[in-house]
């Protein structure tokens, strides 16, 4: 495929750029920073501890997906990291929901799902994310839409770094704000499915080709709704 036609689709610079967002909208960073914070709030006594075990699993997550990229596809692994932290977001805002509404505080089920939670979070987020993020937008796209994707990411990573408490005081709770993050997160898994494709194993051409064909099917249904 000539470079010109690779350039005429927009759809890996898309997805590029989309990856790039969601890569923060999982609330990697609110847990990076104020997790210590968050399991205060329902574990005073083992604040200073637990945030150690969540980020040390992180690392295992990410040795475990060095050993199953052999095995399964970038697009898969983004599909299941992207589920999964999708599924504990929606636990940790339900579970503040919880919390806040019950006279038990910290003693509750709730409390133990939102440590659970951010566990599994942090382990989905090294297993997909961490590793795949970079690798996926350097096969799909130019040097350059790599550089632009990581500034992408570096204003959203301290957008949300100081929104997040701002956004937590003004609705009285994470829980709002961890259902944002959640309903984003769900909106991009579905979203993942249009615009990315399986770059495992593929040439360069190969894998444009696909966007390409892609596109074609995008525009040919948007083109039926006008």
């Amino acid at each position: 495929m000539t470079h010109n036609k690779k350039k005429s689709n927009p759809l890996p610079i898309i997805a590029a750029y989309h990856l790039s967002i969601l890569q923060q909208m999982t609330a990697i960073q609110v847990i990076y920073i104020y997790v210590g914070q968050i399991v205060y709030k329902v574990y005073p006594s083992m604040a200073s501890f637990l945030p150690i075990l969540i980020h040390g699993e992180g690392i295992i997550a990410i040795f475990f997906t060095i050993y199953i990229i052999n095995f399964l596809g970038r697009k898969t692994i983004l599909q299941l990291g992207t589920m999964g932290i999708c599924a504990c977001l929606f636990i940790l805002s339900f579970s503040f929901y919880a919390i806040k509404d019950s006279p038990e505080g910290g003693d509750g089920v709730a409390s133990f799902l939102i440590v659970l939670a951010l566990f599994g979070l942090r382990a989905f987020f090294s297993f997909s994310f961490a590793p795949i993020h970079p690798m996926y937008l350097a096969e799909v796209v130019e040097p350059k839409h790599v550089a632009n994707g990581s500034l992408l990411m570096f204003v959203f990573q301290g957008t949300i770094s100081f929104a997040f408490p701002v956004l937590e005081h003004y609705f009285n709770g994470p829980a709002p704000v961890f259902l944002m993050f959640a309903l984003y997160t769900l909106a991009a898994f579905f979203a993942n499915n249009y615009i990315l494709v399986e770059t495992k194993d593929k040439t360069e051409v190969e894998i444009h080709e696909e966007f390409a064909l892609k596109y074609e099917k995008i525009m040919g249904k948007l083109g039926k709704i006008s």
